[in-house]
């Protein structure tokens, strides 16, 4: 699954958990408080979402660390797995 897809994917979860973001673009860069306008329980609500649909837990720590679409995308993705000449 490409980035887009992913970005499309949770751009579809915030418009379910967030009815005012419906016409805001949602992107890459997008911040969820400060561009899209999420507050705490829609941010809690799309965590839940997120963890059903890309079949994942997010921990408290990386929920903390969770303030673009990018950021929520590298949890989707898990961690990196480096070869043996990393």
């Amino acid at each position: 699954m490409t980035d887009d897809q992913i970005v499309a994917q949770i751009a579809g979860l915030i418009r379910k958990c967030v009815p005012d973001a419906q016409a805001v673009a949602i992107g890459m860069d997008s911040r969820l408080v400060e561009d899209i306008g999420i507050d705490s329980l829609g941010a809690y609500e799309l965590i839940m979402e997120a963890e059903d649909l890309f079949h994942i837990e997010i921990t408290d720590s990386q929920v903390e660390g969770i303030k673009t679409i990018a950021d929520l995308i590298a949890i989707v993705r898990g961690p990196v797995v480096q070869g043996p000449n990393a």
